[in-house]
């Protein structure tokens, strides 16, 4: 800094001799004599230390000298006052902590780009609406994979359950089937062994290979650096160990992470049902991924895939009488989420949290406010004696800015403090998914959250400080500088005023979406599901994945029910394919015998369940008409079928459906006869009931097979008997979602129960936020009115009257913000209808019960200080200054 500085003075000195030498020219031209000239000169700049301050203000020296002062007097000020600045410090982080906790979600999901190299060249190609993504088959692959020139490589993958076989330790695990060139195309390298070769991408089921993930290899094969070449079982398959992917690289179907990656000519492999569908031009389950050669735009790129797309498209138009469907290509970008579905469903909860944290910003910013202007009355004077000494607003403003500052920056270090609180906290709400669904979003504090904070704590300085410090630069001098304050206006409304007036405002719009959502939740947790979910345990089983065939998995089924059923604690089970508003539903074209369909009509679905004798029973749902299956309904006897109350009154709603047939699925599928009528059921949380029909599993054999028990006990406490008694049975065949049912539905539930938990939260920050502007407002307006009050009282006013003249002030204040903020809440929820269930965007209670509790905290925020003030003795309230 020394050497800094001497260089910057012999800079100057040079400037200083060079302006010397023109001035003596100037005055020799105008006809001075040279010594007279030199002199006159001299004279001029003879103050040469002057010169070189004024000079030295251009190189920016005195403004880092005027900004150090202003720091080192700022800390000795906060220090001066240390309630008040650990409440402002600790109201700024957590409204900023708050802020860059939600940008880090943002930055995970949204924008956090592949651990490829060169990821901004990746690009995700995506077929019509193609909101699960999975919109290209393996011949449409093929074909513009060949025929692009814009593409340095593209890829496909689908994601797939797998089971890995190992004994005891048999789990199910998420794995991609991907095409050869997958890694080749996001440019990893594996760290460990190799990747695919480009022979085991063309005949298929010829090499069963497997590429593990970093995070399986160390967890589930010790990390051994021998496990190349090592033989795992995969669906019942041996799979040959050929490499380990790079660390972090966890799989293209964020957010779910992969274990694993298998050629997608295993896929026979994989989905043994799907074998003679791998050619099939229309069977659209692989998501494309692309990257873009050098100097192509992604435009450029989407302008000649599209022709491609098209020209395939017309050599093979949809089969049957399909409406036209949006069949265009799009490339969209590779950062964070990108599934179209799941980047949607990110979009909508972090634009609502990102809303609701920049509200708990602004609300914190208006307490400081309050507090920086309720600091600055007690600083009148002291601004006043600069101003009359001859320090210019500008000054002052700089100071107070600067003050302003050092609060933001240290709140924004508390506040990354609590950020990292609140990540750990909200990667602890995962969604109660299946086991080996591995949901991971990863929060953290990188470089772009720490840029986010620091420009966050400018932002903050101008919204709290700038206008405090504008009032306090302009104070009236001479009743400031007076011994005696004066009474203020005690009926005006002043800038604390207004602050106040905001908070409520912002506050009571946060308690008006959190009470939507808790009454939202409430209302959803009391709804009648049409099933009993206590003392019910669940779990499921792919026999499919290990190779079952029909009669295989008929005797499974049968087996493990005995089994089940013999345990202790166990009341009874059923079997199913899937269970209501679980995570899994599937439908069936619906046909009604002698009934014919307008040929522009729509065509009928129905859920479509498979359920083993004793299924009603063991959910509790009634069998309103007819009879539920028996031992008697075999794959030898007439096909049967039972169907929902749904169903039955929108066919038949004049009589019975008993004895009536229809048909599920294709045209080749016989016609059953409906044997009863079954209660509805939810399948979905905020639909109505679904036309729903249930087959015998004895004549619909299943290759996803889901238990339920009706325990007599604690469910949990079967979990351990229940894995040994399937374990008999299959010891490679893992159990997934073993759960009990009341867990299975509460994924249902989560995004509610989130958006409450954390309105609810943030709600009642603001509520305790207001309620300090509140009491500190009402704080700073006694201590100004105590002369007042002292003489009210020394002339005979009730003290009853003068704690009301000071509360009705502050309940005016806030009737104004709840005006205000019942204003803004009827045009703001609106937007929350599609997020509640079975309550009322203008839900009269939440309006109501809202205000009123802010009422009540308003009335003892305001009572406190009027209480006080008037406890105390005239004499002294005199006596004040």
């Amino acid at each position: 800094m020394k050497f800094w500085r001497q260089r910057k003075d012999e800079e100057l000195d040079a400037e200083i001799r060079s302006h010397l030498d023109e001035a003596i020219r100037d005055r020799i031209a105008r006809g001075e004599a040279p010594d007279e000239a030199r002199t006159n000169a001299l004279r001029e700049f003879g103050n040469v230390g002057l010169v070189k301050e004024v000079t030295r203000e251009t190189w920016g020296w005195a403004a880092l000298e005027r900004l150090g002062q202003d720091l080192r007097f700022g800390l000795r000020m906060l220090r001066k006052n240390p309630g008040f600045s650990l409440i402002a410090i600790l109201t700024l982080a957590l409204g900023i902590g708050a802020n860059t906790a939600i940008f880090s979600v943002v930055s995970a999901v949204l924008l956090r780009p592949l651990p490829a190299p060169h990821a901004e060249q990746l690009v995700a190609v995506i077929r019509g609406a193609g909101l699960n993504g999975n919109t290209f088959s393996h011949p449409d692959f093929l074909a513009l994979r060949e025929r692009n020139d814009v593409l340095a490589g593209l890829a496909v993958s689908e994601i797939a359950e797998l089971s890995f076989g190992n004994g005891i330790r048999s789990e199910m695990l998420t794995g991609e089937v991907v095409s050869g060139n997958y890694f080749s195309t996001l440019g990893l390298v594996p760290v460990l062994g190799r990747t695919f070769q480009p022979e085991e991408d063309r005949v298929p089921g010829a090499h069963p290979v497997v590429v593990v993930s970093h995070t399986f290899w160390q967890s589930r094969l010790d990390g051994a650096a021998s496990v190349v070449g090592r033989n795992i079982t995969l669906n019942n398959q041996r799979f040959t160990i050929i490499g380990v992917a790079p660390a972090g690289f966890t799989g293209t179907s964020a957010p779910f992470t992969v274990s694993l990656w298998l050629p997608a000519m295993m896929s026979a492999q994989v989905f043994p049902n799907r074998a003679r569908l791998f050619d099939d031009r229309r069977y659209e389950r692989f998501a494309a991924i692309g990257r873009l050669k050098p100097g192509i735009t992604a435009a450029q790129a989407q302008a000649a895939l599209e022709l491609i797309n098209q020209q395939l498209e017309q050599a093979e138009p949809p089969r049957g009488n399909q409406p036209p469907a949006d069949r265009s290509l799009k490339l969209i970008g590779t950062q964070g989420v990108f599934t179209p579905f799941f980047r949607s469903m990110a979009q909508m909860g972090t634009a609502l949290l990102a809303a609701v944290v920049g509200i708990v910003l602004l609300l914190a910013c208006t307490n400081v406010a309050n507090l920086l202007l309720a600091r600055a009355t007690a600083r009148r004077k002291e601004i006043a004696v600069r101003l009359a000494l001859g320090a210019s607003r500008w000054r002052l403003l700089r100071q107070l800015l600067t003050e302003s500052a050092l609060l933001a920056l240290l709140g924004a270090l508390v506040g990354l403090l609590f950020a990292f609180w609140l990540n750990q906290l909200l990667m602890a709400f995962k969604p109660p998914l299946p086991a080996s669904w591995r949901f991971q979003v990863a929060l953290r504090l990188d470089w772009a959250a720490l840029g986010f904070t620091l420009g966050l704590a400018l932002v903050t300085t101008l919204l709290f400080g700038l206008a405090p410090a504008w009032q306090a630069s302009k104070p009236e001098l001479v009743q400031a500088l007076k011994t005696e304050a004066g009474m203020p206006h005690g009926r005006r409304l002043n800038l604390r005023h207004a602050l106040v007036v905001v908070q409520v405002t912002i506050s009571l719009l946060l308690l008006v979406g959190a009470g939507l959502f808790l009454r939202s939740l409430l209302q959803a947790q009391q709804l009648d599901p049409g099933f009993q979910t206590r003392n019910r345990l669940t779990f499921t089983v792919m026999l499919g994945h290990q190779g079952y065939d029909n009669a295989r998995q008929q005797d499974f089924a049968r087996q493990v029910i005995e089994r089940l059923s013999a345990l202790p604690g166990v009341h009874s089970v059923t079997a199913a394919n899937f269970l209501p508003m679980g995570v899994m539903s599937l439908g069936a074209p619906l046909a009604i015998e002698g009934r014919t369909e307008p040929p522009d009509a729509p065509p009928l679905f129905a859920t479509a369940q498979v359920v083993s004798e004793g299924y009603f029973e063991t959910l509790g749902t009634a069998l309103l008409h007819g009879r539920a299956f028996t031992a008697q309904d075999t794959a030898d006897a007439a096909p049967v079928v039972i169907i929902n109350e749904q169903l039955a009154h929108r066919f038949w709603p004049n009589e019975s459906a008993l004895g009536k047939r229809l048909r599920l699925g294709p045209l080749s599928a016989p016609f059953s006869e409906i044997v009863g009528v079954a209660q509805d059921t939810l399948h979905a949380l905020g639909e109505p009931p679904q036309l729903t029909t249930y087959r015998p599993l004895a004549q619909q054999p299943t290759a996803r097979l889901t238990v339920a028990l009706h325990a007599t006990g604690v469910p949990q406490a079967l979990i351990a008997n229940v894995r040994r008694a399937v374990m008999t049975l299959d010891p490679n065949l893992p159990l997934q979602e073993v759960n009990t049912l009341d867990e299975v539905i509460a994924l249902q539930f989560w995004p509610m129960r989130i958006c409450a938990a954390l309105l609810a939260a943030f709600g009642l920050l603001g509520l305790i936020l207001a309620a300090t502007g509140i009491y500190g407002v009402m704080s700073y307006t006694v201590t100004e009115r105590t002369r007042e009050v002292g003489i009210r009282i020394a002339l005979g006013a009730a003290p009853r009257d003068v704690r009301w003249l000071i509360v009705r002030r502050g309940l005016g204040l806030t009737l104004l913000g709840t005006v205000f903020g019942l204003s803004l809440a009827f045009m703001v929820t609106r937007w929350l209808s599609s997020l509640l269930y079975g309550v009322s965007v203008r839900d009269p209670l939440t309006f109501v019960a809202v205000p009123l509790l802010l009422a009540v905290v308003a009335l003892l925020a305001c009572y406190v200080p009027a209480r006080r003030a008037t406890k105390v003795d005239p004499l002294i309230s005199l006596r004040h200054d």
